[in-house]
C-alpha cells in the first residue's frame, strides 16, 4: 500500500474514532466540545464516565495500547492538553482548570536525538482534586483525593498525599551586574 493510502486510511480511522467517542460520551450524558481535537488510534482505550465535561480548544491524544480514564462528573477546562502513551486516570469530580497540560511520557534521548522512543509513566489523579490553571502534570505523578494543585505548578514524579495543597512557585533571580 502506498504511503498516501496508508495516511488516508489512518486519517479516516481517527475521524471515525473521534466521532465514536463523542457519541459514546453523549450516551452517558457527557459532553466533549467539538472544538476539542481527539486523536485516537485503533487499540487505544478511552473510558469516559457519566456527566463528564470537556471544554473547547483542547487536544486529547491517545496512543495505541494506552488508557485514558475520565471518571464520573470530572471537568476539563478549555485549552487543556492530554497526551497519553501509557496510562492516565482522572477521578470522580476532579476539576482541571484551563490551559493545563497532562503528559505521561518523555522522549528518550541517550546519545542521539530520537523522537520515536519514549519513557512512559502513569499519572493518577484522584477524586475531588482541583488543578489550577496552566499547571503541568508529567509522568509518574500521583495526586491523591481531596488535594489542590496551585496555578502554574509543575509536577513530575511526585506523590501528593490526601487532603493537601501543593504549589510550585519558582523564585525569580535578580542579580546586579558589576562593572563600571
Amino acid at each position: 500500500m502506498s504511503n498516501f493510502k496508508r495516511r488516508f486510511y489512518l486519517k479516516i480511522e481517527r475521524i471515525y474514532l473521534s466521532f465514536y467517542y463523542r457519541l459514546l460520551a453523549l450516551c452517558k450524558f457527557s459532553f466533549i466540545s467539538f472544538s476539542t481535537k481527539i486523536y485516537c488510534q485503533k487499540g487505544s482505550n478511552f473510558k469516559i464516565g457519566k456527566n463528564v465535561r470537556i471544554r473547547g480548544g483542547g487536544i486529547i491524544t491517545i496512543a495505541p495500547g494506552s488508557t485514558l480514564i475520565l471518571d464520573d462528573f470530572c471537568w476539563v477546562g478549555p485549552g487543556c492538553i492530554i497526551y497519553c502513551k501509557d496510562y492516565i486516570s482522572i477521578g470522580k469530580k476532579a476539576r482541571i482548570a484551563h490551559y493545563t497540560s497532562i503528559i505521561d511520557h518523555d522522549y528518550a534521548f541517550n546519545t542521539q536525538v530520537d523522537f520515536d522512543t519514549y519513557i512512559t509513566g502513569k499519572i493518577i489523579i484522584g477524586s475531588l482534586v482541583w488543578i489550577g490553571n496552566s499547571s503541568i502534570i508529567l509522568k509518574n505523578t500521583i495526586i491523591n483525593d481531596n488535594s489542590i494543585i496551585g496555578a502554574n505548578s509543575l509536577l513530575k514524579s511526585k506523590t501528593i498525599p490526601h487532603n493537601h495543597i501543593f504549589y510550585d512557585k519558582r523564585e525569580s533571580v535578580l542579580k546586579q551586574i558589576y562593572g563600571k
